[in-house]
C-alpha cells in the first residue's frame, strides 16, 4: 500500500487496491507528474504519424503496399513487447513515434492494400466490416477491463500481442496489389501474382486466367497510346487534385466532429466505464453503409451521411439547450452514429476517385491535413458556450456536404 504518494496539495491519497486499475501509470511513477509528462505521449505518437504521412504512402504507391502492411505489424508487434517489458520512461517516451508510424502505415497503406485485394462490389462492405470490429474495440476494452480489474494488466497485454502475430501471419499469403502493379506498368509481376494467389476471393481457374489476358490486352493498349490520350491524361491530373481538395474538406470536417465528440461524452454524469461502451454503440454506424451502398454509389451514400449529419447538427442547435442532459447526450450518440458512417465513406471513396497509384498518398495527405486542424478540437470543446462548437461543426459539415457533391469520379479503362 501507498499511502500519501504525492507531496501536492491536490493529491490527498493513493492506494493500491482491488478496486484501483493497475496500468502504465503506477508501473512508470506517473502518478504525481506534470500533466505535460503524460500528454508528451499523445505528442510523440502524433508527430510519428504525421511525419510518417509524408513519407510511407507516396514510396508504398511507387513501390508496392505488401512490404509495408508487414513492416507496420512487424513494428506494432516489436512495440507493444517492449512497453510489456519496459519500465523506463523514457524507452516508452522513445517508442510512442514508432507507435505514430504504425497508426499511419495501417490506416494509409494497409487499408489501401487489402480493399485492392477484393473486387470493387465487396470493398465497401468489407471496409464498413473492418471499421465496425475497429470500433468496437471501444466497447470491448472497457468491459474487459471491468471483468478483469484484480487481473494483472499484462497478461491482458499479452493477449493481445498473440492476436497481432495471428494477423501478422493471416499478411503473408495475400500478395502485392494486382490493380497497383498494373498502374505501374510491371505487367508480368502482376500477372504472376495474380495466378499466385489464386483462390484468395473464391475464383476459379478460368476467370483467373480470364484476368492474366485483360492485363495483357491492357498492356497492349498502353503501348499504342496516342497524343490524344496524353492529353487526356493531364486533364485527369486536374481531376485528381480538384477531388483531392474536396477529399480534404471532407475529412476534417468527419475527422473534427468524430473526435469533438470524444470530448463532449466525458461530461455525460456516468461511470467511466459506462460512457466508454455506449459511446462506442456508435459504432453501428459503419454498418449502415452496406445497406445504403447496395442502392446508391459510395459517392451518394457520402453525400447522404453528410446530410443526415447536417441535419442533426442544425436540430440539435436549435432545441439542444431545451433538453435535458440524457436526451441532449441520445442526440449525441445519434449524432456520432452518422458521423461514423461518414468517416467509413470517406475511406472507400478514393478507390472510386483516385488511381492507384495515388491512392495511398490520397489517403496520407487528407490524414495530415485533417490531424493538424483537430489539434484545436480539445479547446473547442471545452468553450464555455456550448453551442459555439455545434455551429462549428454545422458549418463543417455543411461545406463538406457541398464538396461530396462536386466529386468527380475517374475514368475507368
Amino acid at each position: 500500500m501507498k499511502s500519501d504518494i504525492c507531496v501536492r496539495s491536490d493529491i490527498v491519497r493513493y492506494e493500491h487496491s482491488g478496486s484501483v486499475l493497475q496500468n502504465w501509470i503506477t508501473r512508470l511513477g506517473l502518478e504525481c507528474v506534470d500533466s505535460y509528462k503524460i500528454g508528451l505521449f499523445g505528442t510523440l505518437s502524433f508527430c510519428g504519424e504525421v511525419m510518417s504521412n509524408f513519407v510511407l504512402p507516396p514510396i508504398s504507391d511507387k513501390y508496392g503496399r505488401k512490404f509495408f502492411t508487414i513492416l507496420g505489424s512487424t513494428i506494432q508487434l516489436t512495440v507493444y513487447t517492449l512497453m510489456l517489458f519496459s519500465t523506463s520512461l523514457t524507452m516508452t517516451y522513445c517508442l510512442m513515434p514508432f507507435f505514430g508510424v504504425t497508426c499511419s502505415i495501417r490506416y494509409c497503406i494497409t487499408y489501401s492494400h487489402l480493399m485492392e485485394l477484393y473486387p470493387p462490389s465487396k470493398a465497401s462492405s468489407i471496409s464498413a466490416a473492418l471499421f465496425f470490429l475497429d470500433g468496437s474495440l471501444a466497447v470491448l476494452c472497457p468491459l474487459v477491463l471491468l471483468a478483469t480489474m484484480d487481473t494483472n494488466w499484462l497478461l491482458i497485454m499479452g493477449v493481445g500481442v498473440n492476436v497481432g502475430c495471428l494477423g501478422l501471419a493471416g499478411y503473408i499469403r495475400p500478395g502485392e496489389s494486382v490493380k497497383l502493379l498494373v498502374t505501374l506498368g510491371r505487367y508480368d509481376e502482376a500477372k504472376g501474382e495474380l495466378r499466385r494467389t489464386k483462390g484468395f476471393n473464391g475464383e476459379s481457374e478460368a476467370v483467373i486466367e480470364e484476368g492474366v489476358e485483360m492485363i495483357e490486352r491492357y498492356r497492349v493498349m498502353q503501348s499504342q497510346s496516342s497524343a490524344e490520350e496524353v492529353k487526356e491524361g493531364k486533364v485527369d491530373l486536374k481531376v485528381r487534385w480538384w477531388n483531392m481538395g474536396m477529399m480534404v474538406v471532407c475529412w476534417v470536417a468527419v475527422c473534427y466532429s468524430y473526435f469533438l465528440f470524444v470530448f463532449f461524452i466525458k461530461y455525460l454524469p456516468a461511470d467511466i466505464y459506462v460512457v466508454s461502451i455506449v459511446s462506442g454503440l456508435s459504432t453501428f454506424g459503419y454498418l449502415l453503409q452496406g445497406p445504403i451502398t447496395t442502392k446508391y454509389d459510395i459517392k451518394m451514400t457520402q453525400l447522404i451521411s453528410f446530410v443526415l449529419v447536417t441535419l442533426c447538427l442544425i436540430i440539435t442547435t436549435i432545441v439542444g439547450s431545451l433538453l435535458n442532459t440524457y436526451v441532449y447526450a441520445i442526440f449525441i450518440l445519434i449524432l456520432k452514429l452518422f458521423v461514423c458512417l461518414a468517416f467509413g465513406t470517406v475511406y472507400v471513396v478514393h478507390l472510386d476517385l483516385f488511381d492507384s497509384s495515388f491512392l495511398g498518398t490520397s489517403y496520407g495527405i487528407c490524414n495530415v491535413v485533417s490531424r493538424l486542424v483537430i489539434i484545436s478540437a480539445p479547446m473547442v470543446a471545452e468553450m464555455e458556450n456550448k453551442s459555439i462548437p455545434m455551429l462549428i461543426l454545422l458549418g463543417m459539415n455543411l461545406t463538406a456536404t457541398i464538396a461530396t457533391w462536386f466529386l468527380k469520379k475517374k475514368k475507368t479503362d
